[in-house]
């Protein structure tokens, strides 16, 4: 389990990932009398299985719920937390969908599930973590979990390309893909200062401790990359010291997140770092340019898609501008 997605069953999930790479799937032999599929083969994240084409009725999780909303599809259910209700890039895409409220990230509640009466399950290797839960989901509908138990082989594109196989929308995923990437790029045009910035995304750890993933090719650092920035050279490529693969620091080594820009979650409020006066010598804490205890930002910039990255840009923005413009942290 990576970094984030442990965090995040731990507390509510902040910072779940999804991570670059590929996917597989193959159209099945199964075909109607009119020549159209009536069924798809898919590499799920534990076996090959077959999914009907454009399922109607599909309960899905609230980790891969950004991806079918922003194939245009209208979920008959969503496995949700009370945090997940909050997330501002889904306001008004949700109305008159039946939500399936669990206590944890990760949480499967069965019963409701199979009293939803879907055509398809749609998950994550997130949410969706362990044969167990596959199997018990699988005696309910088709499940997909992803194209791959590995999360290189897992980013929300990669879903999203799975989605659109299964939905027989894979120009739509295509073009969903192609608008976000020309989305950074425009930003990157726009705000060239950002190249060669140093970020992070992280969170509170307990005791004044606060940790981040050293790994460029997590999730919760793709926002950055993708923007011409870099984890500090303090941080990047640094040996995990945490469970989940995080990188960890006690106040009086804060001086090794020292950066441009970061974003921050803090359970009990910033109020309990801001105290501390490693963490206010911190340069973006002295420059105005942390984002601290806005959780949508932080869940979103960690489990990302083309809902949050665009809601990010907007949501961002004039922070982003005030760092680009900015000399750099030395």
């Amino acid at each position: 389990m990576t970094y984030t997605s442990a965090l995040s069953r731990a507390t509510a999930a902040i910072l779940t990932l999804g991570l670059a790479a590929g996917f597989t799937a193959c159209g099945s032999d199964d075909a109607s009398s009119d020549g159209g599929a009536d069924t798809i083969t898919l590499t799920n994240a534990f076996e090959d299985a077959d999914y009907p084409v454009a399922p109607e009725r599909a309960v899905v999780t609230a980790s891969a719920l950004d991806n079918v909303l922003a194939l245009g599809i209208t979920p008959a259910a969503v496995v949700m937390t009370e945090q997940d209700e909050d997330a501002p890039w889904r306001e008004g895409r949700l109305d008159g969908v039946e939500r399936i409220t669990v206590a944890t990230y990760g949480d499967i509640d069965a019963e409701a599930i199979a009293a939803a009466d879907p055509d398809v399950i749609i998950g994550d290797i997130y949410w969706i973590d362990s044969q167990d839960e596959y199997d018990q989901l699988t005696g309910i509908a088709p499940t997909l979990n992803g194209p791959s138990a590995d999360p290189t082989e897992a980013t929300w594109k990669e879903r999203l390309s799975q989605l659109g196989d299964l939905y027989d929308r894979e120009d739509e995923a295509q073009q969903i893909i192609d608008e976000d990437a020309d989305l950074f790029t425009q930003l990157k045009e726009d705000l060239p200062g950002l190249s060669g910035k140093t970020g992070w995304v992280g969170r509170d750890q307990g005791d004044g401790k606060i940790g981040t993933s050293p790994d460029p090719s997590e999730a919760s650092n793709s926002f950055l990359y993708d923007l011409g920035m870099t984890l500090p050279a303090t941080i990047e490529g640094k040996e995990p010291n945490a469970a989940g693969g995080a990188y960890v620091v006690s106040p009086e080594s804060y001086d090794e997140f020292a950066a441009d820009f970061s974003v921050i979650y803090t359970s009990a409020g910033i109020a309990s770092l801001e105290g501390r006066p490693t963490f206010a010598a911190l340069p973006q804490v002295k420059n105005g340019t942390m984002i601290s205890d806005t959780y949508a930002v932080v869940i979103g910039l960690a489990q990302p898609s083309s809902l949050v990255r665009t809601w990010a840009v907007d949501e961002l923005r004039p922070t982003l501008e005030k760092v680009a413009a900015a000399d750099p942290v030395e």
